[in-house]
């Protein structure tokens, strides 16, 4: 019996430091290996529709993973998307959801950061839910620098 609880705590142990290792340290080796610049921070597209919309981007960059969101304010409406993927030198690669939506609103999205550090700029591709169509959007984000 003592023997079968040291096998279960020595894997239970053995899964958590695995579950480090990869969640974090890994990304930050592979991240010093391949010399990508850091992109957390808040990034801002101006959205040309007339309702004075815009969207914030929060990136968090652990390594070369990156976890975000977006608010996409378009009028008196806000949408909150989540995103998750991998940043290699100077390209973003993310998949994202709509957050609390009615229709889950899901697509991926690839960026290529400019040679300052200071844009993203690439596409989202998505399912439009109104149009029943596969739809490609361009966009491009400027860092918002800290005061």
């Amino acid at each position: 019996m003592e023997a079968h609880l040291n096998n279960i705590i020595t894997g239970v142990i053995a899964t958590i430091i695995f579950y480090v290792f990869i969640e974090h340290i890994l990304p930050h080796i592979t991240g010093y290996i391949t010399k990508i610049p850091n992109i957390s921070g808040t990034w801002e597209r101006i959205i040309d529709n007339g309702n004075n919309g815009y969207a914030e981007f929060k990136i968090k960059q652990t390594g070369n993973r990156i976890k975000a969101n977006a608010k996409l304010h378009d009028g008196n409406q806000v949408r909150e998307f989540i995103y998750k993927g991998f940043f290699y030198p100077n390209q973003l690669i993310l998949t994202f959801e709509q957050k609390d939506a009615a229709k889950t609103n899901i697509g991926s999205s690839v960026f290529i950061l400019d040679s300052r550090n200071s844009k993203l700029k690439g596409k989202h591709l998505y399912y439009h839910h109104d149009s029943n169509e596969i739809k490609t959007l361009d966009v491009e984000y400027q860092k918002i620098l800290k005061s």
